[in-house]
């Protein structure tokens, strides 16, 4: 099974068992301007994973053995709606760089 498809079972299912098992112990999540671990990050998975529904509008661009590239449409506090772009450096077959930015 892709490394898209563990990702978007685990959301559906709330399983972050499975997210844990998905992310290398060397996992680094950046964001425009700020940097997490991969225990920071799973985190701050676990406070949204309940209400998380991205998965069901996320578009898998590219995966191969090496890089995982997603897309999918937010809508922040506001209402303002944009695509968010998730590029993934994969490390024995688990993320192992992440990088999001949203494009409005």
């Amino acid at each position: 099974m892709t490394l898209f498809k563990k990702t978007i079972q685990a959301f559906k299912n709330k399983d972050f068992e499975l997210l844990q098992k998905i992310h290398h112990e060397d996992f680094m999540f950046v964001r425009e301007f700020s940097m997490s671990s991969r225990d920071e990050h799973l985190a701050s998975i676990a406070e949204w994973l309940p209400n998380a529904n991205w998965q069901d509008h996320a578009q898998c661009v590219h995966e191969d053995d090496f890089v995982l590239i997603m897309r999918y449409p937010e809508t922040d506090d506001k209402g303002v709606s944009y695509f968010t772009s998730n590029v993934s450096i994969k490390h024995e077959g688990l993320y192992w760089r992440t990088m999001v930015k949203k494009d409005e």
